[in-house]
Formats: C-alpha cells, structure tokens, sequence
C-alpha cells in the first residue's frame, strides 16, 4: 500500500572544491477506505490517557457534519482487521456513533496502512504536531460562517460549541477585525 520514492537533490556547492549531495525519502501514503467494523485498536497507539468527554463529543458532532476529514493510520492485524495506530480517538468517536445507530458498520474510513514497526512512531507523531487554532482566527473563521447567513446557532451545533464560544469576547473583539 506504501510507496517510496527515493529522490535525490541538487549537488550543492559545500565550498568551490567539494560537492555534497544529499538523499531523502518521500513516503508516498495511498488511502484506502476500510469499513468501520474492520478497525480495532491497537497498543501500540501513543496516546494512553483518554481525552475529556466534551472533546469526544465536539468530534461527534464535526464526524457527523463533516465526515472524516483526516485519515486513519493502520496496520494489518490478522485477517481482515486493521489496528489503528494513530486516530484511535476518530476510530473510538465512530464506534459511539454506530453504537447511537447513526452511522452503519460498513461505514468506510479513510486509511493509510503501514507497517507495524512504525506504529508508534507515527502515532507519536500524528499527536505532537498539532497547533490549536489561535482564538482571533477560530472568532474570524466562526465570524465569516455567519456573515454567511448561517445562525450562530446552527454554527454551534455543527461544530459542538456553545452558541457564546461563537462570538468572541469584547477584548478580543477588535483583534479580529485588525487581523482579518
């Protein structure tokens, strides 16, 4: 499923006399879709600690409205099942939501497989490279959904917030407005 693709850069000119030349590997990731009941967790996901019950059902809601928007990344582990070892949490919100029968079994999911020795790796990976969006853009970006026409209500509910997270507070107010 994995494709690599060894690409070799430009020689550079280390001093007039020598040339370095320098090799890096892409790995090129195919998705796949693999169904719901396909999935199970894995071990060897770096995250342990389960994150709080508000985070799981904001990502709920952003599954249901949205679908899945970053893929999964898996393992072979046995037949025909996959372990997930980075977004488990995706996988485990998906499971709820079959459980609330509002999604089926079948549902498919976008996947990349990779070997099992990097499991923890990318796991790792997936989690500690993540920024939280900055405020004056989450007020702008929630500012612009509205200006749009749809409710503050409607907008809150897509994205599981409380319609007040929606607007932002008086101090950061004008913020929004230099920056945007």
């Amino acid at each position: 499923m994995t494709r690599r693709l060894t690409t070799r850069l430009a020689t550079l000119a280390a001093t007039p006399r020598t040339k370095l030349t320098m090799t890096y590997e892409i790995a090129t990731n195919d998705i796949i879709m693999i169904p719901l009941n396909k999935l199970i967790p894995s071990g060897l996901n770096a995250r342990k600690i389960t994150t709080s019950a508000v985070n799981n059902a904001e990502l709920r809601a952003s599954l249901l409205a949205f679908g899945v928007l970053e893929n999964l990344i898996v393992y072979g582990a046995g037949k025909d099942k996959y372990a997930v070892a980075a977004g488990e949490r995706r996988r485990a919100s998906l499971k709820l939501l079959l459980k609330e029968k509002k999604i089926p079994a079948s549902f498919a999911v976008p996947c990349i497989v990779r070997p099992e020795d990097e499991a923890v790796e990318l796991s790792l990976a997936e989690n500690i490279i993540r920024v939280a969006m900055h405020p004056v853009d989450q007020f702008a970006a929630f500012a612009a959904l509205i200006d749009e026409g749809k409710t503050v209500e409607d907008v809150a509910a897509r994205l599981a917030h409380h319609a007040r997270h929606c607007h932002p507070p008086d101090e950061i107010g004008p913020r929004v407005a230099r920056y945007h």
